[in-house]
């Protein structure tokens, strides 16, 4: 049995916009934030960071942890909170995770580098080998 972990890398605007002019949180802009190196570059990323809770691996917990974040004007991922989770424990590992991520390629809005509201769904999923097929022998 192989413990696996896959996420949308995509960034999922909020639309949420905090009020404070300087310090504002956008969740529609120009220029949405992206992880460095794409898509690709953060499933591998996750896949390296991540590691299963060894509770859920024995119990056979998977599901999806959504993890809202900001990143910030210099690419830094900060504030994370969990938005949806199937279990506490890949709600905690999700949220350990996003804290550690690199900086991200910040956000813009009209041409200025803003702050910006992420959701990021990681799926946690449990991979089982297939059975071997037994054969009659002649």
């Amino acid at each position: 049995m192989a413990a696996m972990t896959m996420a949308v890398c995509q960034a999922f605007a909020q639309n949420d916009v905090t009020e404070t002019p300087e310090d504002s949180i956008y969740g529609v802009v120009d220029e949405v934030a992206s992880f460095p190196g794409g898509n690709a570059a953060c499933y591998a990323w996750l896949s390296e960071n991540i590691k299963y809770p060894k509770a859920a691996f024995k119990q056979g917990i998977q599901g999806t942890v959504v993890v809202q974040f900001v990143i910030n004007k210099d690419g830094s991922v900060s504030n994370p909170k969990v938005l949806r989770s199937s279990d506490s424990s890949l709600a905690d590992e999700a949220v350990r995770a996003v804290k550690k991520m690199p900086k991200w390629n910040p956000a813009r809005l009209n041409g200025k580098i803003v702050r910006m509201y992420i959701a990021l769904p990681i799926r946690f999923y449990l991979q089982r080998k297939p059975e071997k097929k037994q054969t009659a022998k002649s």
